[in-house]
């Protein structure tokens, strides 16, 4: 991992990576409590300020290797963390009626998205995309 991040500093300028996860964290733990005081989800505002942030509108944080990189390690984190809080007895308490709603849940909308994709004429991997998407939402 940290050869990884070793290859990826060639040419870097740190300042600059500095000021952009600074300016990404700040302006993130901004819009999750503004969001958050008026009972939005917080992720919808931290997405919301990478988009303006981004190349996408403002320009302001350029993402390369090492963003990407440290925010793999986020997720890392983060996945550990949900496994760390995971209460074993309590899902085996409610695994059934879970595990039930939980396939209906995915398989319902991913079949339905994709039978109706198949019927239209589209192509297998449209019709799986199709299928993903409306799981997602």
């Amino acid at each position: 991992m940290l050869a990884v991040l070793a290859a990826t500093t060639d040419g870097i300028d740190l300042g600059r990576l500095l000021l952009d996860l600074t300016l990404m964290l700040v302006m993130a733990k901004v819009a999750a409590e503004i969001f958050d005081r008026l009972h939005i989800p917080v992720v919808i505002g931290e997405i919301g300020v990478g988009i303006v942030l981004g190349p996408s509108v403002l320009g302001w944080v350029r993402t390369g290797d090492i963003v990407f990189f440290l925010a793999e390690i986020g997720v890392i984190v983060l996945l550990a963390q949900v496994g760390m809080e995971t209460d074993i007895d309590e899902l085996r308490r409610v695994g059934r009626s879970s595990l039930t709603v939980g396939v209906i849940g995915v398989a319902a909308p991913m079949a339905m998205g994709y039978f109706a994709a198949t019927a239209l004429g589209e192509s297998t991997n449209t019709a799986l995309f199709v299928g993903a998407a409306l799981t997602a939402t």
